[in-house]
């Protein structure tokens, strides 16, 4: 039934033959048979209908063809018919002799094949989408069952980074997710253990050193005074001396106190607008017994009489105390100290010097647009190459500058200039000095 046309070619079959017919009731196919003179085919007969205004067209036959055929080659063909294409083959007929009776053209139309294969990719294209969302809906369940408990641990990690130490994590299985949390929790427990330990010290700290040190420097005052009876001169140094040690031990103390309040997020800045360039003077006079002593001058430049900011007065100083004296401790013996304050205008970036000596532990340019920067530059032993990377870090010492302290004033002063919402970094040529500048914002 797939067979749409038969062409029969023989030199015996008669007009008007009911072949065509008995093939049609046989295969359903559409037989026309004609008269072949030349090149030229004319209809014999045929089992096609076709309304009584239309005539079957004539059909030609190239001869080249038939004398293929003839020959005993069968010949393939594509031809446009008015309803398609159709693509059939001539062979040819044999009688039982072996001569060629005959030819015999078998035709098939092109949409019988096209269609249903058009219906299967639709049908593919249809199942394929199917299954893809389905692939898609599987993948999301599978993914959550992962991701929830990860999303659980994630937010649980956070909290614990932000200071919130009482956090559990619950999740069921014996699967890896659940080996993680269990262990994530107790690690958020031993957590919790050593920051009660820690402030178990801090506290330990505060009232068995800081408190006894004070009652200590106190009873010196009054030595000194000779309250408690006349001293010698040699005495009174002694005394003096020890008084000096004992209040850097208390500042040890104390700025080891500080550190923990940063660290541990229990900080509480009193921020008013003041007048920066006046804290600095300050500053400077409050330490510069100690730069007399080397015969190192020290200078303030700004660029305007008063420059006012939003900052915690009592933290700014201890700064400046801190980078003014680490100057001091290495400078050279009659050298310079600048402190230099000035207020930065709208668009300006700083670029980090690219000199061949120079060190800095800023590694990109950096907007300081609208801001105050401050400047201690000394002309000291200045800072290696190597420790460079570990300035405002805890504990850190390098090797060229006078480790005098706890290795923690750096980190204190990066910690509050951070509070702040500034910057804050160093630039040195070892052997030649060094320049520690930070950034405040004129409003908060």
């Amino acid at each position: 039934n797939n067979i749409s046309a038969v062409l029969l070619v023989s030199k015996t079959l008669a007009d008007n033959s009911d072949i065509p017919n008995l093939v049609k009731k046989i295969t359903g196919a559409t037989v026309t048979v004609y008269k072949v003179l030349g090149n030229k085919s004319s209809i014999v007969a045929s089992n096609l209908s076709l309304p009584k205004d239309q005539k079957i067209p004539e059909q030609q036959i190239s001869g080249d063809i038939l004398r293929d055929i003839y020959s005993g080659m069968s010949f393939s063909t594509r031809k446009r018919q008015p309803d398609g294409f159709e693509t059939g083959q001539y062979s040819p007929i044999k009688s039982y002799s072996g001569n060629i009776a005959g030819v015999i053209y078998v035709g098939f139309k092109e949409s019988k094949f096209v269609e249903p294969g058009i219906k299967n990719i639709k049908l593919i294209s249809i199942i394929s989408i199917i299954s893809l969302l389905v692939a898609i809906a599987l993948a999301a369940l599978f993914a959550r069952t992962i991701t929830t408990p990860i999303l659980k641990l994630v937010f649980a990690a956070k909290s614990i980074a932000s200071g919130d130490l009482d956090q559990k994590v619950q999740i069921r299985g014996k699967d890896e997710t659940a080996q993680l949390s269990n262990t994530f929790n107790k690690m958020a427990y031993n957590l919790k253990k050593q920051e009660q330990l820690r402030d178990n010290f801090i506290a330990t700290l505060t009232h068995d050193l800081k408190v006894p040190m004070l009652a200590e420097n106190q009873t010196i005052n009054y030595l000194i005074k000779e309250a408690y009876g006349p001293i010698t001169g040699e005495q009174k140094d002694i005394l003096e001396l020890i008084k000096s040690t004992n209040n850097s031990s208390l500042e040890m103390v104390s700025t080891l106190l500080e550190i923990y309040r940063y660290d541990t997020g229990n900080i509480q800045l009193i921020k008013t607008r003041s007048d920066i360039v006046k804290l600095a003077k300050e500053a400077i006079n409050q330490i510069n017994s100690l730069a007399l002593e080397k015969e190192i001058t020290i200078s303030l430049n700004s660029n305007q009489k008063e420059i006012f900011a939003s900052f915690d007065e009592r933290e700014i100083k201890r700064v400046l105390h801190n980078l003014i004296s680490n100057a001091i401790n290495n400078g050279v013996q009659k050298g310079h100290i600048y402190c230099d304050i000035e207020i930065v205008p709208d668009e300006k970036f700083y670029y980090p010097d690219t000199g061949k000596n120079l060190c800095t532990t800023l590694d990109e340019p950096l907007d300081i647009s609208n801001m105050v920067m401050v400047t201690v530059k000394d002309n000291g032993t200045g800072i290696s190459k190597e420790d460079i990377p570990l300035l405002f870090k805890r504990f850190s010492f390098n090797k060229g500058r006078k480790p005098a302290g706890t290795g923690l004033g750096l980190y204190y002063c990066y910690q509050v200039i951070k509070q702040h919402n500034g910057y804050i970094w160093a630039e040195s040529i070892e052997k030649q000095g060094s320049s520690f500048r930070f950034l405040l914002t004129l409003e908060d």
